[in-house]
């Protein structure tokens, strides 16, 4: 199995539910950030589908999941974010 990134984001509006979600983060990641209140990038051996079989029963009817993978050979990255987590994402690992 090969490390990977994945972006991982939410469409839940309760902060409490979402919060408990970094259990999971905890659990099948080796490092994680969450960037905002519902977007995470984590670096994990586990493909996106054992990633959102793992979420999925936390969601209620109507929420929303989407799981990207983001490849090493892509483009650089462009956005505007924290510097904090430009960093984390800049890290070798």
């Amino acid at each position: 199995m090969t490390k990977r990134y994945l972006h991982i984001a939410f469409g839940i509006v309760d902060t409490q539910r979402l919060n408990a979600l970094e259990a999971v983060f905890n659990t099948m990641s080796g490092d994680w950030m969450r960037y905002n209140n519902t977007c995470w990038v984590t670096w994990t051996l586990h493909a996106p589908s054992i990633w959102f079989n793992a979420i999925q029963p936390h969601l209620k009817a109507g929420e929303h999941l989407l799981i990207l993978e983001l490849k090493p050979n892509q483009e650089p990255l462009q956005g505007m974010l924290p510097q904090w987590a430009w960093n984390w994402l800049n890290t070798t690992r």
